[in-house]
């Protein structure tokens, strides 16, 4: 896209390079001429004034640390659909006769194609309908069908945040 970019502002190639697809060092100078430079509040108050003027900057999104399972749903395990599979799984673990990480196990001795278990942090702020499902998923829920797949999710759910008042900020 950077290349792009620069061709449609008419910024000159570097010189051999004309003909590569790909220049890492074009780019960057094209990214470096569209970004302008972050400049630091000339003073305290400055920091004040912004500090006050875009309160949204100084919040965390609401995020969830996400750990799944996701199995294909014509499979069985264990001589069950995947589906009453996983709601015989889930009802262990919240029973605590299983854990979420045993569950990840046994799925991953059956299907190996996606990874299993810990999937990271996941910022819950953009319109799609999978992120809206798991934000309003309860912990450990049974998600439910995702395309071909079924999904079990294991969430730890963070509200949005402020990270607090200006004495606390600065």
């Amino acid at each position: 896209m950077l290349m792009l970019e620069g061709e449609r502002l008419g910024e000159p190639r570097r010189t051999g390079k004309e003909g590569e697809r790909f220049d890492d060092v074009y780019s960057f100078a094209i990214y470096k001429k569209l970004t302008p430079a972050c400049e630091p509040p000339a003073d305290a108050a400055a920091a004040r004034k912004f500090f006050d003027e875009h309160p949204k900057v100084f919040q965390v999104p609401p995020m969830a640390r996400l750990s799944r399972i996701m199995l294909p749903a014509a499979e069985s395990v264990d001589g069950a659909p995947v589906m009453d599979w996983l709601l015989a799984q889930a009802q262990a673990i919240a029973s605590g006769g299983t854990s979420f990480s045993k569950v990840v196990e046994r799925a991953e001795s059956v299907y190996q194609t996606d990874p299993q278990g810990d999937i990271g942090w996941v910022v819950l702020v953009e319109d799609h309908s999978i992120l809206r499902v798991l934000g309003s998923a309860r912990q450990g829920e049974l998600v439910g069908r995702c395309g071909r797949e079924i999904l079990a999710i294991s969430s730890i759910l963070l509200p949005s945040v402020s990270l607090g008042n200006w004495p606390g900020t600065k």
